[in-house]
């Protein structure tokens, strides 16, 4: 596997695999061990701690319109990345 080849990219909407966590991926890097470090912004509505380091195991792909999506600052918003805007 590359070194720059992460299963999640800068900018990508994911979540946490137990709890609605909208976030977004603010940079990554890759441990020693291969494991995939992730540092992320969060847009979940009621949330007192914005940014997180996670490991890559942890977070989930969000699908656009999704519960998560209900649960995000950015939803409908031109900030959201997941929203399809009319050029």
């Amino acid at each position: 596997m590359a070194d720059d080849c992460f299963e999640y990219q800068i900018g990508q909407c994911v979540s946490h695999s137990n709890q609605i966590m909208p976030s977004l991926i603010t940079s990554q890097i890759r441990a020693s061990n291969g494991l995939e470090i992730y540092t992320t912004e969060s847009y979940m509505i009621d949330d007192t701690i914005s940014g997180r380091v996670m490991l890559g195991s942890s977070l989930r792909s969000v699908t656009p319109g999704g519960a998560v999506c209900r649960e995000c600052l950015l939803w409908k918003s031109m900030d959201c990345p997941g929203m399809k805007w009319a050029a």
